[in-house]
């Protein structure tokens, strides 16, 4: 089964994280892009990136006067982060409820270590409505929003366990 199909009718599917070996192994391996002060060269960008246009503008979480259309994230997950936003879109409230854009790729380590890459550092995860949606809270994201990621195979970092919490981050998931 791909990761974007439902089991059942109407019937969310269940999801799991990527491993880091899957992630490497479905989206690359930048370990040879490296660079010695732990940046990134810029042709793992030119590789690994596309762009996702967003169906309508979104402020940016750290400075909401500014606005965005279109996001970089890993090119083979454009099409379906394509569809989970224009599927919110369609649903007025929950599209409404979506009040900023906290980023897509960012190279930088994940929370809390600093040995394991972020999924940004692919482009496969994406963080949505950061001001209701504070690490470690149960959060405020509309329930159709997890559904239309979950549908597209993507994992709502809101179902991460204890201190990992974390309701504004969808990520690209594969079926438990």
């Amino acid at each position: 089964m791909s990761a974007g199909m439902r089991t059942g009718a109407g019937m969310p599917q269940q999801l799991r994280t990527l491993t880091d070996l899957e992630v490497r192994e479905n989206y690359g391996d930048p370990s040879r892009l490296i660079r010695e002060d732990g940046g990134i060269d810029s042709a793992w960008e030119t590789l690994t990136l596309g762009f996702c246009y967003l169906p309508a503008p979104l402020p940016l979480s750290w400075d909401r006067s500014r606005f965005v259309l279109r996001v970089r994230c890993h090119r083979l997950i454009v099409t379906r982060l394509e569809r989970v936003l224009r599927a919110i879109h369609q649903v007025p409230e929950a599209w409404a409820s979506i009040g900023d854009f906290g980023g897509c790729y960012a190279w930088r380590p994940r929370r809390g270590s600093r040995r394991r890459l972020s999924m940004h550092c692919w482009g496969i995860a994406i963080d949505l409505d950061v001001a209701d949606n504070a690490d470690h809270s149960v959060g405020m994201v509309h329930p159709f929003t997890i559904e239309a990621f979950n549908a597209e195979g993507f994992y709502w970092g809101g179902r991460f366990a204890g201190d990992d919490r974390d309701p504004m981050h969808f990520e690209i998931g594969v079926a438990a």
